[in-house]
């Protein structure tokens, strides 16, 4: 669906379910892709530029997040369990993505962990033009 200022919000069930509750509320707000490959590096320095007002309004209105940082942050947080929304440790670190995070806990359990991001189309090599989006993610609580 389309909300009043022509953003997309989607919803998405649980995986497996004809019906089934939303399991992750979905939404994108900025993206950049590289006509050519030549282009990877300033839509990467663009992503990074605006970053900052977007997580500054984010945190106007959601307080400050457990984790906001980049894709290399040693004290970025790691998925408990194969199946979760964080990607591996590993595939991160290749493909750079998400770029930029931060991560909102939820505060009990009628809430929602919401993760405000930076992600990366994938490139299997550095001739391949890159694309970023910030988008914002919110999921059902769950037991860290």
């Amino acid at each position: 669906m389309r909300t009043s200022n022509g953003h997309r919000l989607a919803l998405y069930p649980l995986t497996g379910r004809i019906w089934a509750p939303v399991g992750v509320l979905a939404t994108a707000f900025w993206d950049l892709r590289a006509d050519d490959a030549g282009e990877n590096a300033e839509v990467l320095a663009r992503a990074a530029e605006v970053w900052p007002a977007y997580g500054a309004a984010a945190r106007s209105v959601l307080g400050e997040p457990a984790f906001s940082g980049a894709w290399d942050d040693p004290a970025f947080p790691e998925p408990p369990h194969e199946r979760h929304w964080l990607w591996p440790r590993d595939l991160r670190l290749k493909r750079q993505s998400p770029y930029r995070c931060a991560v909102w806990h939820a505060k009990g359990p009628e809430d929602r962990i919401t993760v405000l991001g930076v992600d990366l189309s994938a490139a299997p090599s550095e001739d391949i033009p890159r694309g970023a989006l910030i988008n914002l993610d919110c999921y059902p609580p769950e037991d860290r």
